[in-house]
């Protein structure tokens, strides 16, 4: 379920609306730093897709989430269980029964299993962290620019308040799905620079 949830949005961000868009909030990992740390003193600008804070986040949970349950599948693969069966056993009997299965797990040794397993439970904690650090973020945002981010996720609106940062400033015009898709490694490369400029720039 939570993989289908992750392919689900990785095609979002590439046909969904404009701030949904991969492309519309992808920075360097420098402006995602400065925009924390600005965040903390209080003295960030509000965006009104995703901050770069806020687009390091998404990339950093589907990444762990995709590798956590890659490893997951992996793991029940090695005792013949799950669809990745008969990909991790390729040569169990022909019955298919699940003694069969397992005897060739025991024989091919737990040592890949407990490896698996071990990565598995990392890839699950470090996920569960960055849910703990995206909540803060929220939070603490909500705090500096007076607002309820957690209603503007639901509704997709901001509240009017202190002036935001449009697309024509921030971020490029929200573009066809191909255009977008073609767009987002290099921009994250070509923009690294231009990210530094406006993260120091005075608040």
């Amino acid at each position: 379920m939570v993989g289908v949830l992750v392919v689900l949005r990785v095609v979002w961000g590439f046909v969904g609306p404009c701030h949904a868009r991969f492309s519309n909030f992808v920075r360097g990992p420098i402006a995602a730093l400065a925009y924390f740390s600005h965040l903390l003193y209080g003295r960030t600008r509000r965006y009104i897709g995703h901050s770069p804070a806020g687009g390091a986040m998404v990339i950093a949970l589907l990444v762990c989430l995709a590798a956590t349950v890659a490893t997951g599948l992996s793991a029940y693969g090695v005792q013949g269980k799950g669809p990745l069966a008969v990909l991790m056993v390729t040569d169990a009997n022909a019955n298919g029964n699940e003694a069969g299965y397992r005897a060739l797990a025991k024989k091919r040794g737990e040592e890949t299993e407990s490896t698996v397993r071990e990565l598995h439970d990392l890839l699950a904690n470090i996920t569960v962290a960055l849910v703990g650090a995206h909540i803060f973020g929220v939070v603490v945002a909500s705090f500096v620019h007076k607002e309820n981010l957690v209603l503007a996720m639901i509704t997709g609106k901001k509240t009017p308040g202190r002036r935001l940062i449009s697309d024509a400033e921030a971020q490029p015009r929200c573009r066809s799905p191909c255009q977008a898709g073609m767009s987002v490694g290099p921009r994250a490369a070509l923009d690294f620079d231009r990210d530094v400029a406006k993260a120091r720039e005075p608040r």
